[in-house]
């Protein structure tokens, strides 16, 4: 797909690209300056001998087009196809990707206990999979923490495998494809290592974030951090209130830990009782890293995070 301007007018007005150029996209995402080489590598790339074969479309983006785009790069593989054609019927992804299997590894193969949060995990006896987990506060900022990171920042922590190939691909493009087309360093480094607005991390570093620093103001307003009670220009604090224990589903529902909540759980599973026992798990900050790529991909996001990478594949989200 080329990229231009309505009515032919192209200016240099682009966000992070630099404008007067044209770029090509391909079904899953990869962005290259329009020029002969690239075209030529497309067409081999795609297979493609018989030019007659193709014909050319025009599509127009408004707000809801590009919500449709959105929504299908992070569950297909086709995105652009299923803009203009429509979601396919067939799941997006109906097998566990391949980088699902290599798991992002503790550094130096061990971590000081300061960087471990041990959770208490319910599981079946049969297969290992995780009916549910008891996890203190701080395993749910971090789980609250995942909706508050950038892709870009996904993408980076995650080796440039997050297991969403058209997110990965935009992610490459910016890295590699777009050498001297992207308007400067700074713009560069704001699509590949996003930070977050002020105040968004938590007391915790498994997600090796940076924040924006608070704008300066020139007024008596002071911006505060509102995850901390006292009012403080502090970073930090978490999401979740209290002291007291939480209740993760293996689809990472979250809820306050009460005998309630877990009897429910148990009969929405229908297991038996006999057939199910606990364990205990360690989280390292590599294990937090396996968890949000399980996150992004699966159904089953626990399970397939604390299971070894040869566990039998789960079920994945479409």
């Amino acid at each position: 797909m080329r990229w231009g301007k309505r009515g032919g007018v192209v200016t240099d007005d682009g966000a992070f690209v630099r404008g007067g150029i044209s770029y090509a996209t391909t079904d899953n995402l990869q962005v290259v300056p329009a020029d002969t080489d690239n075209l030529m590598n497309l067409l081999h790339d795609l297979g493609i001998e018989d030019i007659t074969m193709l014909e050319e479309k025009t599509l127009e983006l408004g707000t809801e087009e590009i919500k449709v785009l959105l929504k299908q790069t992070l569950k297909s593989d086709q995105p652009l196809t299923d803009l203009m054609f429509g979601p396919s019927d067939e799941p997006a992804r109906t097998n566990e990707p391949p980088s699902m299997g290599v798991k992002v590894s503790s550094e130096n193969g061990s971590s000081s206990d300061c960087d471990v949060l041990r959770v208490k995990l319910l599981v079946t006896k049969t297969d290992q999979s995780v009916v549910h987990a008891e996890v203190p506060e701080e395993f749910c900022n971090i789980l609250f923490s995942f909706l508050t990171l950038p892709l870009g920042h996904v993408v980076k922590l995650l080796g440039g495998s997050s297991s969403i190939s058209s997110i990965d691909n935009l992610h490459r493009s910016v890295g590699e494809n777009m050498t001297g087309y992207i308007k400067s360093d700074v713009c560069r480094d704001m699509a590949l290592s996003p930070k977050l607005p002020p105040f968004f991390s938590c007391n915790n570093n498994f997600l090796m974030t940076d924040e924006q620093a608070p704008r300066d103001s020139i007024t008596l307003l002071v911006a505060v951090n509102p995850k901390v009670p006292t009012m403080t220009t502090e970073t930090g604090g978490g999401y979740a209130k209290g002291q007291g224990k939480f209740l993760v589903t293996n689809e990472l529902r979250v809820v306050p830990f009460s005998l309630i909540n877990a009897f429910s759980e148990l009969k929405n599973k229908e297991h038996s009782v006999s057939q199910l026992e606990t364990t205990e798990f360690a989280f390292t900050k590599a294990e937090v890293l396996n968890l949000l790529r399980a996150a992004l991909v699966s159904r089953e996001a626990l399970t397939l995070a604390c299971s070894p990478p040869t566990k039998s594949k789960r079920r994945l989200r479409h």
